[in-house]
């Protein structure tokens, strides 16, 4: 069974991890223009378009979060399983 302290970990970690996405996605100046695509004609757009990078850097922190969040869940859920209480007679993993 899961500990409600290592829910409440683990449910931080999520909301924290989100909290920053929209923090990153507010910063960017978040507008609907044009998409960022310039013609072959011109070396720079000739109308306000849409900047490209919070996107990118949100969709990079979302993977991000995301593995962070497997990685913490795991290593609890591992933690709590009993393999951390040091004697090996009493688990069974210990055992070759």
């Amino acid at each position: 069974m899961l500990s409600t302290q290592l829910v409440r970990i683990l449910l931080g970690i999520a909301i924290l991890g989100n909290a920053v996405n929209m923090l990153i996605f507010t910063n960017g100046r978040l507008t609907r223009e044009d998409p960022p695509l310039i013609p072959p004609d011109l070396y720079v757009p000739d109308v306000a378009t849409a900047n490209p990078l919070p996107q990118a850097l949100v969709l990079t922190a979302i993977v991000i979060s995301f593995s962070f969040f497997c990685l913490s869940a795991r290593t609890g859920i591992q933690g709590l399983s009993g393999a951390g209480d040091g004697r090996c007679e009493r688990n069974a993993s210990c055992r070759t």
